[in-house]
């Protein structure tokens, strides 16, 4: 039998500096019904009894001695003595001053005790003796009679007497404690099942009546193996005689069980395992006195029972008295070996030292219990003993049964010739049975049309095992539906489904049926849309259950079928039409299709929809209804196509795809959509398909930056920049044209950083004034990107603006472009390298432009952030981030750039190219290499070669493939950026933090020995992070008043940090309270989900586990209180 109690003592005892730290990497997303959530963290807790320090006294005469060893094992002990005394160290042999601090040493065939004392503890030499206690039955009896105050019993006990004696054989005491240390040589391992831990018990002047518990004391420690073997025992004492080192057991709670109840909602048997399943709650009453002496208990649950799937063994739950205080942690384990469950409650030091003298504590357990088919009488209730004055009842008219039903529907069209079909499929399925037959409905609802026959009618019945997708075996049912075409409607009873219990992995066996049919379609017409709608209802019931399902599905019927689309090409000023003929197939024989745009294209091209050619089965026709020259390469006189075959014989069901290119002319300033329609007519039953692509408008914006200009304030500059509006071809820019402008920092509209002035926007008045006309626009500007504009005539000459719109008017007219110059302000916020932004748009035209503020111009070394000063970081993780930026020549083919990383750190990845997308190297060992293709959006056409040093010299060759310059290589870009990711050798373990100081130094040279320049900047970087970092946990929630429904969601540990030291285990607790006498609270259970935060998947429920528990005090207080582990 495994060692059950053993798991759990470690659970509880585990101190502190033993625990293992646990990190918690999760991002997590959780979905559930709740108010206010706090934090719970694991306690370290011990199993103990008594004080430290306190002397147990008997009532039994003080003269009372543990017994000497017996005649038989005199001589054993003899010898065990003598070899202990032979053991004994040189320095304790020797006559040396005992005035000076020292060690002794001494050994038995199982334990080396070694103490350390002080100088002048002892008046002179001793030596130290350690025997063996043989007989141990006073000690047993005595210790038994202790722990059973406590509901505990002993195990198991190892006794030793401990003594100091002189040259002349006397025993003496040291005058002051000394320290002791018992090493086994063989760890002591549990040798009961129920073992919690282990207690130190003293034995004064060798007396069973006068007992010490030394366990808690501060300096006793007792080491324990990670399976709850002890290796040594440390303790302090100035008193020697029999120490007994004693395996105790959990105190048994059964005797304070005092009643039970259930959620009857909760009972349900599950039909595959024939378990019954119960929210059981367990009520206790415990005095004050019994939890001061002993906080930790056990509770065997019965045999043949089990906890619910949602709980998680050796998850630590909160436990309630039933003034809603928290007093307890529980949890569960089990014994793999017999299969037993049991319950391990520790109740709260906070709760214990709250309880008053002599208090009576009543509380509760709550948990899914799961009770297998011993606990079933012959009338099918069910009877479970949980202690002699507890015994669960559970009539049978409590119990349900966990009955399932569902369906599914699908359909899917197909033509033959203008006939159509529906082929559909029904599945109706149950994974843990049905509570009778199942009745079926089936009712298609479609105007216009009517079911000419029904084909293909077949139905099958599949088992499977977990999911549906596992069958394991199909077989045909010879039951066929009673169908009713004119009404659209069928009718079918099964045999129910009856579970097949579990598989060898205790997947649970269902089955489900499999009906498919085909309905031929009547009275369908050409150009009419009918949509058909179908639904399936499942019905199967008994005298006490009754479950019901429905699936629907929708298709559409469509004869002659024309999809039309087109596309604007700005580049050729062309649309490019595509129509689709008769995509299903249907009987076009004879029928003509018509479009107005034919007449203007520049050629036509029709396919079959393989893309092989449709000579042969359709004629070009002119608007007089004559035949065109199949070869004609004019389309000016085309008016319609007509398709070979006649309507009806089914002559042509080809799938046709015409394609043919106009031109598409807007002389406008603002786009305009072209629409075009075309129509097939099938004898009179016509189908038409439009499409309609915009098309950009005429002329254009080009924005440009014209350079900088100091004030007053150095750090600040005035921005001058240029718009051109290129007319359009009409040379008329409508009334009612906007023109919006705005700048950017470079990312964001930030009114403190870059912005127009009052009188900057005055002076761009002016100039709109001689470009427009007085009173032929509007100017208005705003500070943000979003919220109202302020008129030209209400602007503040204290607001800072990062937006203007101008509004024409009247329509505006000239033959000549406009070239509008105007200025911004911007800050450098001691930047030394910065980019500021325009844009400008107007209908479909837009342009945007860059200016680059420099103190550098061409070599310029930033950190990660693009700061040229000096700056201080801080790096968790030990990451440390530079960018170099040079600013290219024209002419510039090659360049070498030579870094100078600091010591103390070295190179993890290099990117190169476009400020804002960058292509990576390859680092290999020393060597560092890179070759782009022509698609590379970071740099095209780059070579790159280069080495690391062993005084960390980072050397990079680039080159273009191509003969272009490098400037070129990056889409003629002024700026090629490099961006170094570097790691600090030394980061400081978890708790730690070091600041350095590192310089990065970086030269570069150009088109062979061109020195271009040099810089270098320092970062002064705190590593390492606190070694517990809370991070906030956020919740949102919604009300859904149709549902009466309350949505909640949070979000754990977003930062991904360790939240908890020492423990692998969150959990949250979250309490809702609602006032209201006709107000009632239930969780949605199935609404309970966890996700990964990064990927959104579901986290499996083993990884998991949450419980749920309400209070309901009769005054109207509703108490809802989730935990979630």
């Amino acid at each position: 039998m495994l060692k059950l109690w053993v798991r759990l003592a470690i659970l509880v005892k585990k101190r502190v500096r033993d625990s293992i730290i646990a990190k918690i990497a999760l991002v997590l997303s959780l979905v559930v019904v709740f108010c206010t959530t706090y934090l719970l963290i694991l306690p370290a807790l011990t199993i103990s009894t008594g004080n430290s320090s306190s002397v147990f006294q008997s009532s039994e005469s003080a003269s009372s001695q543990v017994e000497s060893p017996t005649d038989d094992s005199q001589k054993e002990n003899n010898q065990t003595e003598a070899s202990s005394q032979a053991s004994l160290t040189d320095s304790s042999q020797e006559k040396k001053d005992m005035s000076q601090a020292g060690t002794l040493t001494a050994e038995t065939s199982d334990v080396t005790v070694t103490v350390s004392y002080e100088g002048d503890t002892f008046t002179e030499p001793v030596q130290l003796k350690v025997k063996p206690v043989s007989d141990t039955t006073a000690i047993d009896s005595k210790l038994t009679s202790l722990l059973s105050e406590s509901k505990q019993s002993l195990s198991q006990a190892h006794s030793y007497d401990i003594s100091f004696i002189t040259d002349g054989g006397k025993e003496v005491e040291p005058s002051k404690d000394v320290k002791v240390s018992m090493a086994f040589k063989n760890d002591l391992s549990t040798s009961d099942d129920k073992q919690a831990g282990w207690k130190l018990y003293h034995f004064v002047d060798n007396d069973v009546n006068q007992v010490q518990d030394l366990t808690e004391s501060t300096d006793t420690d007792i080491k324990e193996t990670s399976d709850g073997a002890v290796e040594s025992v440390d303790f302090k004492s100035n008193t020697f005689s029999t120490y007994t080192l004693a395996g105790v057991t959990y105190a048994d709670f059964s005797g304070y069980l005092t009643g039970y109840s259930y959620n009857e909602k909760s009972v349900q048997e599950d039909l595959s395992t024939e378990e019954l399943s119960v929210l059981l709650h367990l009520d206790f009453k415990i005095n004050q006195k019994d939890v001061a002496k002993e906080k930790h208990y056990y509770l065997a649950l019965p045999d043949d029972t089990a906890i619910g799937k949602d709980l998680k063994l050796g998850t630590e739950y909160t436990g309630r008295d039933n003034n809603n205080t928290d007093a307890f942690k529980y949890q569960f384990k089990k014994d793999d070996s017999s299969g037993k469950y049991y319950l391990l409650i520790s109740f709260l030091d906070s709760y214990v030292a709250g309880m008053g003298q002599g208090v009576q504590s009543t509380g509760y357990i709550d948990y899914e219990a799961v009770f297998g088919l011993t606990h079933r009488t012959s009338h099918d209730s069910y009877t479970v003993k949980f202690s002699d004055g507890v015994t669960i009842e559970i009539p049978p008219e409590k119990v349900t049964k966990n009955y399932d039903l569902s369906t599914s529907k699908t359909g899917k069209v197909s033509y033959d010739g203008d006939t159509p079909y529906i082929d559909y499929t029904v599945t109706v399925d149950s994974k843990y049975g049905t509570p009778g037959n199942i009745d079926l409905t089936d009712s298609l609802t479609a105007d216009g049309v009517s079911i000419a026959d029904v084909t293909n009618v077949s139905i099958t019945k599949s088992t499977y095992t977990g999911y549906t997708s596992h069958v394991t075996g199909t077989e045909t049912v010879s039951t066929k539906p009673n169908f009713d075409k004119a009404n659209k409607k069928w009718s079918l009873t099964l045999p129910q489904l009856v579970s097949g219990g579990t598989d060898s992995n205790g997947n649970p066996i269902g089955h489900f049926y499999t009906i498919t049919y085909r309905y031929k379609i009547a009275d369908l017409t050409a150009g009419n849309t009918v949509q058909v709608n179908n639904t399936i209802k499942a019905v199967s019931k008994n005298d006490q259950d009754k479950r019901e399902a429905s699936s629907s599905t929708s298709v559409t019927l469509k004869l002659n079928d024309i999809k039309k689309s087109g596309k604007y090409d700005k580049k050729t000023g062309k649309i490019t039409w595509t129509i689709t003929v008769n995509p299903d197939g249907n009987d076009i024989g004879g029928a003509t299709l018509k479009d107005d745009f034919f007449k203007k294209a520049e050629s036509i091209e029709v396919t079959l929809k393989d893309g092989s050619s449709a000579s042969g089965t359709y004629r070009y026709y002119d608007s007089n209804n004559n035949k065109l020259d199949d070869n004609i390469t004019d389309f000016s006189k085309v008016s319609y196509i007509r398709f070979s075959g006649q309507k009806g014989k089914k002559s042509n069901t080809k799938t046709y795809v015409i394609t043919y290119t106009t031109d598409a002319k807007n002389s406008s300033w603002n786009k305009k959509t072209v629409t075009n329609t075309v129509t097939l007519d099938d004898d009179g039953d016509k189908t038409l398909s439009s499409a309609k692509p915009s098309v950009s408008g005429d002329g254009n914006l080009e924005k440009t930056s014209l350079g900088e200009n100091d004030t007053s304030d150095t750090g600040v500059k005035t921005l001058s920049w240029q718009t051109k509006i290129i007319m359009p071809a009409s040379g008329v820019i409508e009334k009612g044209t906007n023109f919006r402008d705005f700048l950017t920092d470079p990312w964001n509209q930030n009114s403190e950083v870059h912005w127009y002035t009052k009188a900057q926007l005055q002076d761009l008045y002016k100039k709109l004034v001689k470009i427009f006309g007085d009173s032929k626009f509007t100017l208005e500007a705003r500070q943000n990107s979003w919220g109202g504009y302020t008129n030209y005539e209400d602007l503040d000459s204290n607001t800072k603006y990062t937006e203007f719109q101008i509004i024409l008017t009247d329509d505006f007219k000239s033959s000549k472009n406009i070239v509008l110059q105007y200025q911004s302000t911007a800050t450098l916020n001691g930047n030394a390298n910065i980019d500021f932004w325009n844009t400008i748009s107007s209908a479909d035209h837009s342009s945007q432009a860059k200016y680059h503020h420099t103190d550098n111009s061409n070599v310029i070394k930033m950190d990660g952030d693009e700061n040229h000063a000096t700056t201080k970081k801080t790096s968790m993780d030990g990451v440390v981030t530079w960018k170099v930026k040079v600013n290219l020549s024209d002419d510039a083919k090659t360049m070498t750039v030579t870094d100078n990383l600091p010591n103390g750190v070295h190179l993890t990845g290099l990117v190169f190219g476009r400020h804002y997308s960058q292509t990576p190297v390859t680092i290999s060992g020393n060597n560092i290499s890179a070759l782009t293709g022509q698609y590379e959006w970071g740099a095209t056409n780059v070579k790159v070669d280069g080495t690391i040093s062993s005084d960390n010299v980072v050397t990079l060759n680039f080159s273009t493939t191509d003969g272009r310059t490098l400037k070129q290589s990056i889409g003629d870009n002024n700026d090629f950026w490099l961006t170094y990711t570097t790691a600090y050798d030394k980061l400081p373990e978890a708790g730690k933090k070091v600041t350095d100081t590192l310089t990065n130094t970086v030269s570069v040279l150009v088109d062979g020995n061109k020195d271009y320049g040099s810089d270098s900047q320092t970062q002064i970087i705190t590593f390492g992070k606190d070694k517990q970092v809370i991070k906030p946990i956020t919740k949102t929630g919604s009300w859904d008043n149709t549902n009466r429904v309350l949505h909640y969601s949070l979000s754990i540990n977003q930062e991904a940090e360790d939240l908890v030291d020492g423990t692998d285990k969150l959990t949250l607790t979250d309490v809702m309270s609602i006032y209201g006498t006709d107000i009632s609270l239930a969780l949605n259970q199935a609404s309970v989900k966890l996700y990964y935060a990064d990927s959104n998947q579901e986290v499996p429920s083993s990884d998991w586990s949450w419980k749920v528990s309400s209070t309901d005090d009769g005054w109207g207080n509703l108490t809802s209180t989730l935990t979630i582990d």
